[in-house]
């Protein structure tokens, strides 16, 4: 069985790691050296490969079983994960290359891997700090590491939390909700019109940081404190027309081409569906839910909202779907969305909200198109949350509500804070007694009012002991003379970078050298040809990375954020 079970075994290993986007470095007999982040980077490679490994443990235990009982052997996995900065490129000669990581980032992580016991995932202290959110987690203390002068703090993984926290912000402290009293009132009044009887389409739309997460939760918990939110999922007999369902549907940057990804999580917390239980006890639980809240037959939609959360029909739904092709099953899914929807609407206003719409699949982004008809005859408000990225699928959404549903959309763009309500931000967060102008400004100037921005800002201020706290007050300890990037935003920031194509990396690289403004003729001057320099100039622009300041006497360009100056130049 040697071949067949080392090649099986590998297949184990890398499949979760392509799919979470990963890049495989080097296969090494019976291990892989993997990593995520490179060539493309994403906001959440420490989370993307901490679910990988999750999923190689689960996915490769059926098949351990399956070598134990047909040969008696017992194998098992461990996987060492690490984060940090490595040198990437293709390394070799003339007659082997390949592309691998290299640095000790790399070694920390082989560490990780060989003190790990068999089938767990095993972490350190600098990858649990990203994620210690999303992850339920034993603390293994510090181990000691070969090379290393002090022990390193390891952390097993135990699973994902059903309820993850929140990655963003500062632990410890918070801050209400500045400066978006203009977008509240927008989307209250909405709400008014709902429950008078008239559907509702908004989005909000705003960059990486500026809040549409945050907005969504107070304006959520606004409606809750004024009693207009159920209490419940469904329609009941304590709720009236004066209070509205919400439903939450979310999508993940991992899940760009998974089919009903944000309806699939909207489902699945909306039904209770738990992933230990049988296939036939979800299926019941989840047909009788439908009827104890949908009047009339409903075998046109539990066993196709079954297919698409991936369960299994009983016998008698398994006939609906067992001889329809792809393209009608896919129609009855969307049918029996639309008629689920529907007959929720008219018994109670609802409220469906699609966040990270940037993320979501095609498939998906049909179906909420096949919902918005609802609006006009339902008790139906859909708010979608985006970033206004014009070459992303979800910008979709916006052309289609402006030119056919005007009547019904409304549009809020969430955009930076001034000045004002940035120093308010920053003194409710940190009460810091005599913080210097010349700090407060120094901070604004690297958050240029983007809240997410300003509190990482301020969170490195913290880490490096620069901002402690002393007898309950926070004081400015040495000279604050500059700041550099958070690793957490040069992880948003080198992903957005990665979806250039080679010649806007190019250009964004190289003008990052030339400083937050640069001259275009400066700029050509590195180029063969102007014709290709322009046109990536102008994609630049589309993307709102980059603006042109002037055209005359020089045509002159700047960063739009100085952090994706910094960060490209890193």
């Amino acid at each position: 069985m040697g071949r067949d079970h080392q090649r099986r075994l590998l297949e184990y290993l890398i499949e979760p790691v392509y799919h979470y986007e990963g890049t495989l470095a080097r296969l090494m007999g019976d291990a892989i050296l993997a990593f995520f982040g490179a060539p493309i980077a994403h906001k959440d490679d420490p989370q993307r490969a901490v679910i990988a490994g999750l999923e190689i443990l689960n996915s490769i235990a059926p098949y351990r079983e399956e070598v134990k009982s047909k040969w008696g052997l017992e194998f098992n996995v461990r996987i060492g994960i690490n984060t940090g900065l490595v040198v990437v490129g293709e390394v070799g000669s003339d007659l082997r290359v390949e592309y691998t990581a290299l640095g000790d980032a790399i070694n920390l992580a082989a560490r990780m891997e060989q003190s790990a016991q068999p089938g767990t995932v095993q972490i350190s202290g600098d990858t649990h700090r990203l994620i210690a959110p999303l992850f339920e987690f034993e603390s293994l203390g510090g181990i000691e590491v070969k090379g290393k002068a002090e022990p390193v703090q390891a952390y097993q993984v135990i699973r994902s939390k059903a309820d993850p926290g929140r990655l963003r912000g500062i632990e410890g402290l918070d801050s209400p909700l500045i400066g978006r009293d203009g977008e509240i009132k927008v989307l209250k009044d909405m709400i008014d019109r709902l429950v008078q009887g008239n559907g509702q389409i908004a989005s909000v739309k705003g960059e990486a940081g500026l809040g549409k997460s945050r907005l969504m939760a107070e304006f959520r918990s606004k409606l809750a404190a004024e009693g207009m939110l159920s209490d419940s999922g469904f329609p009941s007999n304590g709720d009236s027309r004066s209070t509205v369902i919400w439903w939450e549907g979310r999508s993940l940057s991992y899940q760009t081409s998974t089919p009903y990804a944000p309806f699939v999580d909207l489902f699945t917390r909306l039904f209770g569906i738990r992933p230990e239980q049988p296939e036939s006890e979800k299926y019941d639980s989840l047909k009788e839910q439908i009827e104890a809240v949908v009047s009339g037959d409903v075998t046109e939609i539990s066993p196709f909202l079954a297919t698409m959360l991936g369960i299994s029909p009983s016998d008698e739904g398994y006939e609906y779907v067992r001889y329809l092709s792809p393209p009608q099953l896919r129609d009855k899914i969307y049918r029996a969305t639309r008629e689920l929807f529907g007959r929720i609407a008219e018994q109670q206003p609802v409220v469906v909200m699609f966040e990270d719409l940037h993320w979501i699949d095609p498939t998906s982004l049909d179906l909420i198109e096949q919902l918005l008809p609802l609006t006009d005859r339902a008790d139906l408000m859909i708010i979608c949350a985006f970033r206004p990225w014009r070459q992303d699928l979800s910008w979709r959404f916006h052309e289609l509500a402006t030119r056919d549903y005007a009547h019904r959309y409304s549009s809020v763009v969430l955009e930076p804070l001034d000045e004002s309500y940035s120093n308010e931000l920053m003194a409710s967060l940190l009460a810091v007694e005599n913080l210097p102008e010349k700090v407060q400004s120094l901070i604004f100037a690297k958050s240029e009012g983007n809240p997410f921005f300003l509190e990482e800002v301020i969170c490195s201020l913290l880490e490096a002991d620069l901002i402690v706290r002393e007898n309950s007050h926070w004081q400015v300890k040495g000279e604050i003379e500059n700041i550099s990037v958070p690793d957490t935003l040069t992880g948003v920031i080198t992903a957005r970078l990665d979806r250039l194509d080679e010649e806007g990396k190019r250009a964004i690289q190289t003008a990052s050298v030339l400083g937050r403004e640069f001259h275009f003729d400066t700029l050509a001057s590195v180029y063969e040809t102007t014709d290709v320099l322009d046109e990536t100039l102008r994609d630049l622009q589309r993307r709102e990375l980059i603006r042109e300041k002037s055209r005359r006497p020089e045509r002159v360009y700047m960063f739009k954020h100085v952090l994706t100056q910094e960060t490209a130049y890193s």
